[in-house]
């Protein structure tokens, strides 16, 4: 309303008598304003419970009623002179009375406390007071030789009216830096989306403090007013606006951080490299001349040569400066990379650590097995999908897609984070995708030699079928009737019949022998009966306990192989342990079944055949065995074999 109001106010006093400025004039005028207004209506409907939309259309509508004022100041030159010099000379302090507003209330209201309150009214109050105080001055009327005609309508001493315009002025500029200040305070207490609106409204006002101060210099040298304030006047009408919309409607449409940093950067490269252009210059006119054109394109060179490293090492601190938050990140990304490379975490933390720097609880990192297609798993192994509508970062090795990051919430500034912290982070990443890749091999190893061991299992037990249920029965049947064929015989062919009788016996206990080696018909008792026979054929005292969990009918590979186990645990024992005793335990849970074989002997039990055989013997099976010998203080064998009840 008070942006249409000064904009009629303009038209009405540029279609008065004076016609000053021009109506060119006012239209250019009304598009630089214009757009702060608009800007500041479209905050204000999208989002009705902030007051930065009303606010950043008084950014607008102050410079508007300011300049309609200044022209009728113009029309009141004459019938009112000292009103007249006032709108046109001492009121522009009222042109930063929008910004200051926008200031204290961006993003989400005025801060809670009374000195906040006294900030924001002590603004109008000390520009006020400051114009009024500059009008005062007798060096701008006739008697004191300036353009207004007549006398100050309030004659002031001049010490107390010179103090009070240096106080006024003081008062004025430290509005400025609290409202200023106010931005800090928000940016330290505030959430992340605070601090990264104010980010927004940091990049796009960081200059204005440099424009004004330059403005306020080039009016003290006699610039005009117009010229002098025109960068300032850019940079609050149309940089400003711009900022504030994108920070309040759509904060993550732009890496401001990287916007800032970058800006930030390259202008105090351009300062350093005109101060090492200047210095060299300076050097090299002492030397070659003032108007040496050597010395000149010799400066140019040394600047330019000193561009790109310089910028190098600016964007760098002033990244540590700027994006403190993402240098403090990435530290703690390069911070687990190193613990990972020493051995101390494990790398499939990789995924939490990413989801912890980049604020996203529902990002996922998918990695694909070497060999395996197009497919995607998670750190686990499990299969997994990705809609396609998620935002995703591939990791790429050479040209190939080894996998990639799902994250669970997209934008620009989180994306080009989730990249940068991906690079940092491939090590971790790519040792999972490996270590996945071994524990799959592993696993396909184990089941294969499983398989292989079960096969070998069934093949024996077959073989002890057939020899005793085949060969061992025909060659029983054959003795008995070389019997009975030796009944009618006598002499010499009775003697040759009955060595033949001996020599099948002996066949028969030698077949029954290797039956028995290929699998010990003990066990056909079950393995605890098994275990008990092993402890009554011991030359040592044996104490053999079984849990009533050990099922009888346990999976006969398990049981076989703990069969073994004992034997040959046993016979080493006898021959190298000098025990005393041994002790053996067998336990069933959780479809696992375990053994432990410990002695009191003298130790120092080293792998040899025997215990590599029982290794062996044991990892095909899909189980474990470790050894435990130290020298004086017995030995022990534990396995533990998955079993089926």
């Amino acid at each position: 309303m008070l942006f249409v109001l000064a904009a009629v106010g303009s038209v009405t006093a540029v279609l008065g008598p004076s016609r000053v400025p021009s109506l060119a004039d006012l239209g250019l005028e009304t598009a630089l304003l214009l757009p702060a207004v608009v800007t500041g209506c479209v905050v204000a409907a999208r989002v009705p419970s902030s007051p930065v939309g009303g606010a950043l259309s008084w950014v607008a509508a102050a410079p508007a009623a300011v300049l309609t004022l200044e022209r009728w100041g113009v029309v009141l030159t004459a019938s009112h002179p000292w009103l007249s010099f006032v709108l046109t000379s001492t009121i522009w302090p009222c042109l930063f009375l929008g910004f200051l507003a926008l200031v204290l209330v961006f993003p989400d209201g005025l801060l809670p406390g009374l000195r906040w309150r006294v900030v924001a009214w002590m603004a109008p109050i000390t520009a006020v007071l400051l114009s009024a105080s500059m009008s005062l001055d007798p060096s701008n009327f006739t008697a004191g030789g300036g353009p207004v005609p007549g006398t100050p309508p309030i004659s002031v001493p001049p010490l107390p009216r010179i103090g009070t315009l240096i106080a006024l002025f003081g008062v004025f500029l430290g509005v400025l830096v609290a409202a200023a200040s106010s931005l800090v305070v928000r940016f330290r207490r505030g959430d992340a989306l605070t601090r990264l609106r104010v980010r927004w409204l940091m990049m796009a006002a960081g200059g204005v403090p440099l424009l004004l101060a330059a403005g306020w210099v080039a009016v003290a040298l006699g610039a005009p007013g117009e010229m002098a304030f025109v960068g300032f006047l850019s940079i609050v009408l149309l940089l400003v606006p711009a900022a504030v919309a994108l920070a309040v409607l759509r904060h993550d449409l732009f890496d401001v951080d990287r916007l800032l940093g970058e800006g930030v950067a390259w202008v105090l490269t351009m300062l350093c490299s005109a101060a090492i252009f200047a210095v060299v210059i300076s050097a090299l006119a002492q030397v070659l001349g003032r108007d040496s054109v050597v010395g000149v394109t010799g400066a140019a060179f040394v600047a330019a040569l000193c561009l790109l490293p310089l910028h190098g090492a600016l964007a760098g601190v002033v990244g540590r400066v700027v994006d403190r938050e993402r240098h403090v990140l990435l530290t703690r990304v390069r911070q687990f990379v190193r613990a990972v490379r020493d051995g101390s975490v494990e790398p499939e933390g990789v995924e939490e650590l990413l989801r912890a720097v980049l604020d996203d609880p529902d990002l996922r990192l998918l990695l694909r097995r070497p060999g395996e297609g197009a497919g995607m798993v998670d750190l686990r192994g499990a299969p997994a999908t990705v809609r396609s509508t998620v935002l995703q970062v591939p990791l790429l090795t050479g040209e190939a897609t080894v996998g990639l990051l799902a994250l669970g919430s997209g934008s620009t500034r989180r994306l080009r984070r989730a990249r940068e912290f991906a690079v940092e982070a491939r090590l971790p990443i790519e040792v999972s995708r490996l270590r996945l890749e071994l524990r799959g091999a592993l696993d396909d190893a184990r089941a294969s030699r499983a398989r292989l061991a079960a096969a070998g299992e069934r093949e024996r037990q077959l073989l002890e079928r057939d020899l005793h249920d085949g060969a061992q029965q025909r060659l029983v049947a054959i003795g008995m009737q070389l019997r009975s064929v030796q009944r009618g015989l006598d002499g010499q062919a009775h003697a040759e019949v009955d060595r033949a009788v001996d020599m099948l016996e002996e066949t028969v206990k030698e077949l029954r022998r290797l039956a028995h080696g290929v699998r010990p018909a003990r066990l056909d008792d079950g393995l605890a009966t098994a275990l008990r026979a092993l402890k009554h054929d011991s030359a040592l005292p044996v104490e053999v306990r079984i849990s009533e969990a050990v099922a009888a009918e346990a999976s006969d590979l398990a049981a076989t192989t703990i069969y073994f186990v004992v034997a040959e645990a046993l016979a080493n024992t006898h021959k190298h342990a000098q025990a005393d005793r041994v002790d053996v335990s067998v336990d069933q849970a959780g479809g696992v079944l375990s053994a432990c074989i410990r002695d009191d002997g003298i130790g120092g039990a080293v792998d040899g055949f025997g215990l590599i055989s029982l290794r062996d013997r044991v990892a095909a099976a899909g189980g474990t065995l470790t050894l435990e010998s130290r020298s004086g203080s017995g030995t022990e064998i534990r396995v533990e074999l998955p079993c089926g009840s």
